[in-house]
C-alpha cells in the first residue's frame, strides 16, 4: 500500500522524507513549539527530526499511525507536519 497523498488547492499533504529533515529541524528548533506542546523537544536537533521520521514510517508499517509532512503545492517545500 501507498503512503496516501491529500491535495488542496495550495497544500500537499504526503509522508515525510529523510531530505525534509533538515528543514524540519530549522522550523522546530524555536522555544515556543516545545513550550506550547508536550512532544517537540528543545533544541530541536536533526536526531530529533529523524525520530519524528521513524515514527511515520513505522506507524505507516504497522498502521496504527498515519504522520503527514505539510507541503507547499508550488514548491514542495515541507512548512510542518499533522
Amino acid at each position: 500500500m501507498d503512503f496516501p497523498k491529500l491535495e488542496t488547492e495550495r497544500l500537499i499533504l504526503d509522508a515525510p522524507k529523510e531530505a525534509d529533515l533538515e528543514n524540519i529541524a530549522k522550523i522546530l528548533n524555536n522555544e515556543v513549539y516545545s513550550k506550547n506542546t508536550i512532544n517537540i523537544p528543545f533544541p530541536y536537533i536533526i536526531d530529533s527530526a529523524k525520530f519524528w521520521l521513524s515514527l511515520s514510517e513505522n506507524g505507516f508499517k504497522n498502521e496504527n499511525q498515519y504522520i503527514f509532512a505539510i507541503r507547499l503545492k508550488d514548491s514542495q517545500k515541507i512548512i510542518g507536519g499533522i
